[in-house]
């Protein structure tokens, strides 16, 4: 037994021994084959190695024979070097060449130099020029006409990204398409500059459109890239809110300070979400800025005075072309007016009735006519006489014309009788319906202006002072009848409608006041006396205003003529009288802002009382803009006029009119308005230098 253990425990250290041999076999094996393979990759790297050692020498052989060749040079020390595989005598070789290439050009390398500086500063001198251009333009897009602006601010963009283009090298596919896009975009710019500058848009407006319309821009130029579309969308509304907070610092020097430096800010965030190049955005903004500012300010000096000490006022008020212009236009609308009365006057006492009519008529439609004839300096007796022609052949032909075209349409009724379409129905207790039917009759139209006994008014507003019912419907007649009974007996008698300005005033009316159930326009006046009001029927008072305020823009064609200039102030004088004035004595604390009661002219007349003197005709309207903006540290007449008219509202809804908002500067652009349109030709000029990249 003991033997066989034996022989087991021998077997066993055989087979270990034998096992533990082959693990050492295979370990040998393995080992041998990865010698061979790393002997293998040292051999193919040193041949890899060689070989491109040999192709550097080869080239750089090549390109020395070339030169020495050119320049007549012996090319043995090049053979030799390269048949002596000596690649390091070869690149010394070169670099001695190259060595004495620039040795050779120092002095033309500082000349490029130079130039290359002076090209820099002419780009960034080009930028600015561009910008201020383009700023400058849409400071005068206010008062400009569209076209002028849009074209003017797209031709300017259209050579600045079509010069860029060929300057650049661009196939000539793309300098014509950088000719259109920069059209397109520029007329955007002038577009949207040119409304948001137009009086009555919400400064929440101006900031939100132009960021829009960039927004649309950028997504059409990327390609539809709606992140690139988004992110200066954001950055345009951002550069548009800097601009409204800017532009509120009183300071001229500080607030062109901040909104420099705000436009370098501005400049580096728009690289900054492109091409990443901060500091160039930053410079590029700062340009932007510094360009939209001279722009602004240039324009603002070239627009606002007609020479390069400016035309004064007799009270040495600067004068701008628009204001002269305004004055020659009064002067001759004054001059004809007076011989309109003038004729007049030789018609009461010599004329025919013919003549008198005719006479009359022409005054009723001269607006500077009638404003003359309710003036201090014509007698009495040609004022009464104006009034009883007014009443004699506009007022009772016109009432009696409107009737008659109302009685001539019949309708016919259930038993096939005819009988008169409209009707007055009169209170009648003996008939069925408690009621009788008349026809219309031409003291059923009342008027608060021309009527008998009255003075004639600017206009005549004419309404019905008893209910007219159509029997074609059973209800009370539709103001479109009315309207049309008047148009056509105007058409009928030979008046000009629009030139006397005829109105029809019914309850839903544009210049209809809104009133109490039953109450009349003397009896709403009445009760507006005593500050009785709520704060929509003051809403409904400023709105009237403002509504006589654009038509006098579209009778008198155009916001900036001086006949729309002086029935402005005239309509917002007489409704300051008869309303405002009224209000503000019976609310309390309630008052005028400062900017209407102080005064900054040298005749030492308030804002109040320059536009008072010309809406009575005693001051013409260029002079007297020049003289309220003076006062009003900027404000023009047409604007001071929207302004007075909110103050109805204002006051029924608040109490108190407070503090003056600031002045509103048109011809040109707020400050806060110069600022935005800098601070966004600094975010564009970062987006093109990007785009250029």
């Amino acid at each position: 037994a003991r033997r066989t253990d034996l022989e087991a425990r021998r077997a066993g250290e055989i087979a270990e021994a034998e096992r533990l041999s082959q693990v050492e076999s295979d370990a040998y094996s393995q080992e041998t084959a990865r010698l061979a393979k790393q002997i293998a990759a040292d051999r193919a790297a040193r041949e890899a190695a060689q070989a491109a050692d040999a192709a550097q020498r080869d080239k750089i052989a090549a390109k020395l024979r070339d030169v020495y060749a050119k320049q007549g040079g012996d090319a043995a020390e090049i053979e030799r070097l390269k048949a002596a595989n000596d690649t390091d005598g070869l690149k010394q070789l070169y670099a001695d060449h190259l060595k004495r290439l620039m040795d050779a050009s120092s002095a033309e390398a500082a000349a490029q130099k130079h130039w290359a500086d002076v090209m820099a500063a002419g780009e960034y001198a080009s930028k600015l020029t561009v910008s201020a251009a383009k700023t400058g333009l849409m400071v005068v897009g206010g008062p400009a006409p569209w076209v002028a602006t849009v074209a003017g601010v797209g031709a300017i963009s259209s050579a600045e990204e079509g010069t860029r283009a060929w300057v650049t090298g661009q196939k000539p596919i793309k300098v014509i398409g950088g000719f259109v896009s920069g059209f397109l975009s520029g007329a955007k710019d002038g577009a949207v500059g040119r409304y948001i500058n137009m009086p009555g848009v919400p400064p929440l407006t101006k900031v939100l459109l132009p960021a829009g319309a960039d927004a649309g821009e950028a997504f059409l130029r990327s390609g539809g890239d709606v992140k690139a579309a988004v992110a200066t969308g954001l950055l345009s509304a951002v550069a548009g809110g800097a601009g409204q907070g800017l532009g509120k610092i009183g300071r001229a020097g500080v607030r062109e300070g901040a909104q420099i430096l705000m436009g370098g800010v501005m400049g580096g965030i728009g690289r900054a979400t492109t091409d990443g190049n901060v500091k160039e955005g930053f410079i590029d903004g700062l340009i932007g800025s510094v360009g939209g500012s001279l722009g602004g300010r240039g324009a603002k000096l070239a627009e606002g005075y007609a020479g390069p000490r400016g035309v004064l006022a007799n009270d040495k008020v600067p004068m701008t072309r628009s204001d002269i212009q305004m004055d020659i236009e009064a002067t001759a609308n004054s001059a004809k007016g007076k011989s309109l009365v003038d004729n007049l006057k030789r018609t009461v006492t010599h004329g025919t009735p013919e003549e008198q009519k005719a006479a009359v008529q022409q005054v009723l439609e001269n607006r500077d006519a009638k404003l003359l004839l309710k003036s201090n300096t014509i007698d009495k007796g040609t004022k009464a006489a104006f009034s009883s022609l007014t009443e004699e052949h506009r007022t009772k032909p016109l009432f009696e014309g409107a009737a008659a075209h109302l009685n001539d349409q019949k309708v016919t009724g259930t038993k096939g009788e005819t009988t008169n379409r409209f009707v007055v129905r009169e209170l009648d207790l003996t008939k069925p319906s408690g009621y009788s039917e008349r026809p219309v009759r031409a003291s059923d139209f009342k008027s608060g202006s021309g009527s008998t006994g009255a003075a004639p008014g600017m206009d005549l507003d004419m309404y019905a002072g008893k209910k007219i019912y159509d029997n074609k419907t059973g209800r009370v007649a539709t103001p479109e009848h009315l309207e049309k009974a008047v148009s056509e007996t105007c058409k009928n008698l030979g008046i000009s409608r629009k030139g006397q300005e005829i109105n029809v005033i019914h309850d839903t009316h544009v210049e209809a006041f809104t009133k109490r159930p039953g109450e009349t326009p003397k009896d709403f006046l009445a009760r507006v006396r005593t500050g009785q009001i709520s704060g929509s029927e003051g809403r409904s008072v400023s709105e009237v205003t403002g509504v006589k305020l654009a038509d006098a823009g579209i009778l008198h064609e155009g916001r900036t003529g001086a006949g729309t200039v002086s029935e402005n102030c005239r309509t917002v004088i007489k409704d300051y009288d008869r309303i405002t004035s009224h209000l503000l004595k019976n609310t309390e604390g309630a008052r005028l802002p400062p900017v209407f009661t102080q005064s900054n002219n040298p005749t030492g007349q308030t804002p109040l009382d320059i536009m008072r003197a010309v809406a009575n005709g005693d001051m013409t309207s260029g002079t007297g803009n020049a003289r309220f903006r003076l006062a009003t540290g900027g404000m023009s007449l047409s604007d001071g006029a929207n302004k007075l008219a909110q103050m109805p509202e204002f006051i029924a809804k608040a109490g108190a009119t407070g503090q003056s908002a600031g002045p509103v500067s048109l011809p040109g652009m707020t400050p806060s308005d110069v600022a935005t349109a800098a601070l966004r030709q600094a975010l564009r000029l970062g987006s093109q230098e990007s785009e250029r990249r």
